[in-house]
């Protein structure tokens, strides 16, 4: 039942321990990292696109542990056997239906326009997502063996007769094959979508103006909310779409192939070894580009950026604060009771600490807005 027990070579088990080792390094480290920006900003986990990617790199995670522990155990009994398909499975299909699941729910609140704030839509392809995923993976514990054209599910990685491809299609390659033609359909309107709005969002901003003669009147500030008025929510919508629309990219490009390489291997009636290799990098190729998703996203982005600006902000407080005491710590007679000096290095009222123990405040970060419009749109999904 071993999946290497056909390629009995050391160089491809040790490829396989190096895959499965280094997808789980970085799908634990995604996954701490998920953890961290929660605690920091509280307001990330609300967001369903940012539950949906800490979701997956669970399922990444658990998939490359469940490999590298595949490699060392080979289960010998028929009910050993059954539940190692059904847990392979189960995680193997996963992370492509959660990114259908992302993309039907994008196409659900922009093309449709379905409220943010409705719940069912979220609901409702949850459901259809677990149902997917479980569902046909229970056959195998369900099914006999010999209705399955088997002696034993020990016999599921031999070549497959006739009877056990068609089961493997019905347990697997079916609903994979429906997820992936959902998936590309989905992308395709989206774009066609998005494309179309925003050529009429630009052609709209570039009509002249009636007001473009009093623009030289107006105060800074109302040209700023002029410009804020004038950029159209579509290509928000666009920009936003961009890191999260090539979502199902790489599960569909991994599973495809495992499909197509299931109908090849039914027809020769035996296992390629290059083919072989070629399916197990592609599945891992599938963990780090799945965990860019997630460090590419807008809301962790944005994270990051304010937590750099958090970060350089304190220094540059302790700093002021350190010299400010190391100052008030040699008084001169001239200094009165809450006497303000001009710090030279920041040119910032440096304050007696002795007589005023409390600092002025820091100036208001420009970063200090964590979210702009297009992460509002993130916060509500």
């Amino acid at each position: 039942m071993n999946e290497i027990s056909n390629h009995n070579t050391s160089s491809i088990r040790k490829l396989l321990v190096s895959l499965a080792s280094a997808g789980l390094a970085i799908s634990l480290l995604t996954i701490f990292l998920c953890l961290y920006l929660c605690r920091k900003r509280r307001e990330l986990y609300h967001m369903t696109i940012f539950r949906i990617i800490l979701a997956i790199q669970i399922f990444s995670f658990l998939k490359s542990l469940f490999n590298l522990i595949g490699i060392y155990i080979d289960p010998q009994t028929n009910g050993q056997c059954r539940t190692y398909i059904f847990i392979s499975i189960v995680l193997s299909v996963s992370p492509l239906y959660l990114s259908v699941f992302c993309i039907l729910y994008f196409q659900a609140i922009l093309i449709h326009d379905i409220p943010l704030r409705r719940k069912w839509p979220r609901i409702a392809l949850a459901l259809g997502t677990i149902l997917f995923s479980l569902v046909p993976a229970l056959f195998t514990l369900i099914i006999p063996a010999r209705t399955a054209g088997m002696r034993s599910y020990c016999e599921y990685m031999d070549p497959p007769s006739t009877r056990l491809f068609v089961f493997k299609w019905l347990v697997m390659y079916i609903w994979i094959t429906l997820a992936i033609l959902i998936g590309l359909y989905s992308i395709a309107r989206m774009v066609i979508v998005i494309v179309r709005r925003s050529r009429e969002a630009c052609s709209q901003m570039s009509q002249p103006s009636s007001t473009q003669s009093t623009e030289e009147g107006l105060s800074t500030l109302a040209k700023e909310n002029r410009r804020r008025r004038r950029r159209s929510s579509n290509l928000i919508i666009a920009k936003a779409l961009s890191s999260v629309i090539w979502f199902p990219i790489m599960p569909i490009i991994c599973l495809g192939f495992n499909t197509a390489y299931s109908i090849v291997w039914y027809k020769a009636q035996h296992e390629d070894e290059a083919a072989f290799i070629v399916d197990k990098v592609l599945q891992f190729l599938a963990v780090p580009l799945m965990a860019m998703t997630f460090y590419l996203s807008p809301p962790v982005r944005r994270a990051f950026k304010q937590y750099l600006v958090d970060r350089k902000e304190g220094k540059r407080v302790k700093r002021v604060t350190k010299a400010s005491r190391m100052r008030s710590s040699t008084p001169s007679p001239s200094t009165n009771r809450g006497s303000v000096r001009m710090d030279d290095e920041t040119r910032m009222p440096a304050y007696n600490y002795t007589m005023n123990p409390e600092p002025p405040s820091p100036p208001l970060s420009p970063y200090s807005t964590l979210f702009s419009d297009e992460d509002e749109l993130y916060s509500s999904m």
